[in-house]
């Protein structure tokens, strides 16, 4: 009854500070409004490039209304030298720029294979590969019309002309994101990193406020245990329901296929969140200061989108980014939630990343002893 009536205490007490109220109510929910928002689209399309024509022949010209065609980007603008779209390129006025060479037409008749550059920026990764692939398929379709008119001379069958000019058809097929939707692929990363900084953040604020009342330091010297349980368990349920709400918005609003275990990526929440609980904790242990431990969870969860695997392979990181990697929980719960949801993944491989987060609770008899020790000192 006494243990019941603390507990209701302690939730009390959470609510009514109004730094840790906005951290488990209002900025959860902003963030997840803010990232709503600025990934609804999803796709890009019509990415705006220059286009330097200096054939100005019809085969130029049909090009460029390929290229115009393309889906993922639209010629926006022609410049009359590379210079002038060389400087559009560098404002921001444009993504790509298309150069077609002098004699293009002359130079393909003769058989000799003119090169038409694409230049875009290398700092922006997504809108490169998306403009060099669009660049890329509309090359190719025009080639590919451009051999068929000229085998038509040799073999007046439209059939056997295909055949020669292209005698190999490929097919690209997409896996997991058919509809190559950025959200999809970035917000797998994104989502899970904003929370575990949140949990963070809000486990080293409660612990600062609550452990530097008197009443506290004694219960640190008889029950530590209880006493964190009791602390930290509004925490865990109040940020398992933000990632059940986090969740709700990948699968259900925006609508992304789900192939896997519900049950599995729930058990993999709860973890997630006892792991950070956990690493927010000792940072405050090994500390004893809110703002010291605060500086050392920055630098801790700062590079947890990069290291999650999802922009970069895994298995190209070095030892001391791997090693990095496995201590943020939010990397093995974005790799179970991938791994159900694009490959619903069985067995062993299903399993890994649970075990992974199991290990952090080996974690809290450390927590337990530093914090029992900063009651006796």
């Amino acid at each position: 009854m006494r243990e019941g009536r603390r507990w209701r205490l302690e939730w009390r007490r959470l609510w009514c500070d109004p730094w840790l109220r906005a951290l488990s109510s209002w900025i959860p929910l902003l963030l997840l409004l803010w990232v709503a928002a600025l990934f609804n689209g999803g796709l890009v399309r019509d990415l705006p490039v220059g286009l330097v024509d200096l054939d100005h022949s019809p085969l130029s010209r049909g090009l460029a209304r390929t290229l115009d065609s393309s889906a993922s980007m639209q010629v926006a603008a022609e410049y009359a030298s590379l210079a002038d779209g060389a400087q559009a390129l560098r404002n921001g006025a444009i993504y790509g720029l298309v150069l077609l060479p002098r004699e293009l037409e002359k130079q393909v008749r003769q058989g000799r294979q003119p090169v038409v550059n694409l230049f875009y920026s290398g700092q922006m990764l997504l809108v490169g590969r998306l403009l060099s692939s669009g660049f890329t398929q509309a090359l190719g379709t025009s080639a590919a019309q451009l051999g068929v008119l000229q085998s038509l001379s040799s073999h007046p069958v439209p059939l056997a002309a295909r055949g020669e000019a292209a005698p190999l058809l490929y097919q690209l097929t997409s896996l997991y994101n058919l509809s190559g939707n950025y959200a999809q692929f970035l917000l797998a990363g994104i989502v899970p990193a904003l929370w575990q900084i949140l949990i963070l953040m809000a486990t080293i604020s409660h612990l600062t406020r609550r452990l530097r009342q008197r009443r506290m330091q004694r219960a640190l010297q008889t029950v530590p245990l209880r006493l964190l349980v009791r602390l930290l368990s509004p925490l865990l349920l109040i940020y398992w329901c933000w990632g059940l709400v986090l969740v709700w918005l990948l699968f259900g609003w925006f609508g992304w296929p789900m192939v896997g275990s519900w049950a599995l990526i729930f058990l993999a929440q709860g973890l997630t969140v006892l792991a950070c609980l956990g690493m927010g904790a000792l940072l405050y242990g090994l500390t004893r200061d809110g703002a010291r431990a605060m500086s050392l969870a920055a630098g801790y969860s700062a590079p947890a989108f990069a290291f999650l695997g999802v922009t970069f392979p895994t298995a190209d990181m070095n030892g001391l980014a791997q090693c990095w990697r496995a201590l943020l929980p939010a990397s093995h719960y974005a790799e179970l939630q991938i791994g159900q949801a694009s490959l619903g993944l069985l067995g062993r491989a299903a399993w890994m990343p649970v075990v992974a987060l199991l290990m952090f609770m080996l974690v809290w008899p450390l927590v337990v002893w530093l914090l029992g020790r900063a009651g006796h000192d």
